[in-house]
């Protein structure tokens, strides 16, 4: 009992001050007062059949209120409970808030390798904090629920939407925390920590930039910071592998089993060639970010821009799409960074601006070599609409290999119904969506959404990150005004 507080903390004995990977607490809290009355059991065995919490609480919703510190033995599984009776009178209602907190600060990838985690940023490192995150959820939890409730109101409340539209884009964001999810604490040289999620839990890669292509869309219109965080994690990487670029092309920032962000995937150049090229994806996803957070984040091209010139330098053996777009993109990014030199005079070139003079130079003669040999699409106009631009930057950039599967890609269909609506052809984009949402609705996919989907229900990789595409949707609905977070 913690004045007007009560609950249950779960803790253990530990035999050194260090804090290893999977220490910490629980707790499971809610309030008390005159109104109702709080029981307790400390100590269960949660391997039986629970007859200790179910023979009281079916009596008369009471526990026997039995404190037991006892820790659990080696192998011993122990549980807690707890229960708040009220009387109710008829055609009444009553809120009783029931919290649940934990505190494990610290993660581990490869044995050894570990990360704090970024709430423990807020919250000392010490594992010791879980009744202290009780006590500010039962003081600002109103709070966050009225924002909560604010920043969802003009999607669940738009009068054009259908209500299948409006559940599906709020559930997928689940992935958000649950895909995998990693979030570290800052650094200096991440200011608001990495942060990462798993191409699916199929494919246990972090980021690929093929999933993220439009799979990013979510976080990029809601967290716009996030997606930047993840850009300027693969802009170091692409760095640290620039003397090996016209070999390989970083393409994920690595598996939880390794060394994320430092240990990345790559993907061999000539493979890059043939289908998906991800350095193309990296150059449109930060020009992207660039242009759908208002177009005057210059620093965050600065940073990005020493990988962009490393890809530069390094063409396909043949001219693609992709690569096209990319060039186009790094043309428009050059233009605007040789009028804006860096706020950090360390990203500064030494010929500044002739060095990205040069490169402009270099771009537009690979464009008129390359204009022979691929239909090139014209995206000189990127002002006109920069969401448009943005789709189609990615559209050039999502090449797709030879079908080998008669599951369609989830991630398409949505990218499908956006170009649609950005068109007016909402109807359209209506009628190609909503089997999509039905079938994952109906065969109990909505909170495990896989990249790939069938009308019968077949699937493939379960907990996708390409799922959250179906935002690119709503940037087409509201030409990118992203709700109020």
């Amino acid at each position: 009992m913690d004045r007007h507080r009560v609950g249950v903390l779960f803790n253990r004995v530990r035999l050194y001050d260090e804090l290893h990977p999977g220490e910490g607490q629980m707790a499971i809290a809610s309030v008390s007062n005159l109104a109702v009355e709080n029981f307790y059991l400390s100590r269960w065995d949660a391997s039986g059949e629970g007859s200790e919490v179910w023979d009281w609480f079916a009596r008369d919703g009471s526990l026997p209120d039995r404190e037991d510190e006892t820790p659990a033995a080696p192998g011993e599984q122990i549980a807690a409970a707890m229960a708040v009776r009220f009387t109710l009178r008829p055609g009444r209602t009553r809120k009783i808030p029931f919290y649940l907190a934990w505190d494990f600060p610290v993660m581990e990838f490869a044995p050894g390798v570990t990360n704090f985690r970024r709430h423990s940023d807020f919250f000392a490192r010490t594992g010791n904090n879980a009744w202290t995150m009780v006590r500010t959820a039962l003081k600002h939890s109103d709070v966050w629920r009225e924002k909560i409730e604010h920043w969802q109101a003009p999607i669940i409340q738009h009068p054009d939407w259908p209500a299948w539209f409006q559940q599906a884009l709020c559930n997928e964001l689940y992935l958000l925390i649950d895909g995998g999810t990693l979030w570290t604490a800052a650094t200096e040289t991440a200011p608001v920590g990495q942060f990462a999620l798993l191409a699916s839990r199929d494919d246990r890669r972090y980021e690929p930039l093929a999933a993220r292509l439009y799979g990013s869309l979510a976080l990029l219109l809601l967290w716009p910071r996030l997606d930047k965080a993840v850009l300027e994690a693969f802009a170091r990487a692409i760095q640290a592998h620039s003397d090996a670029l016209a070999a390989v092309m970083p393409s994920d920032l690595g598996s939880a089993q390794e060394q994320p962000w430092e240990q990345v995937g790559v993907t061999p150049v000539t493979d890059a060639a043939a289908g998906f090229d991800p350095g193309s994806a990296f150059v449109v996803q930060v020009y992207r970010n660039f242009l759908l957070t208002g177009a005057t984040d210059t620093d965050f091209l600065w940073e990005c821009w020493p990988a962009i010139a490393a890809i530069l330098t390094t063409p396909p053996t043949q001219p693609t799409a992709s690569r096209w777009s990319a060039t186009v993109t790094s043309i428009a990014i050059a233009k605007i960074l040789s009028d804006q030199p860096p706020s950090d005079p360390a990203l500064q070139p030494a010929d500044y601006p002739g060095e990205l003079e040069a490169t402009i130079t270099r771009s537009r003669d690979w464009l008129r070599a390359a204009a022979d040999h691929i239909a090139a699409v014209d995206m000189t106009d990127p002002e006109r609409d920069r969401y448009a631009h943005s789709l189609e930057l990615s559209a050039a950039v999502a090449t797709q290999a030879p079908a080998t599967s008669t599951t369609p890609p989830l991630a398409d269909q949505y990218r499908r119904a956006a170009e649609l609506a950005r068109h007016g052809k909402r109807t359209e984009a209506w009628a190609l969506v909503q089997p999509v949402v039905a079938t994952l609705y109906e065969h109990g996919l909505q909170f495990r959404s896989p990249a790939m989907l069938a009308p019968d229900g077949r699937f493939g990789q379960s907990h996708a990150l390409a799922a959250l595409a179906i935002w690119a949707l709503y940037g087409a609905l509201t030409d990118v005004q992203p709700p109020d977070t």
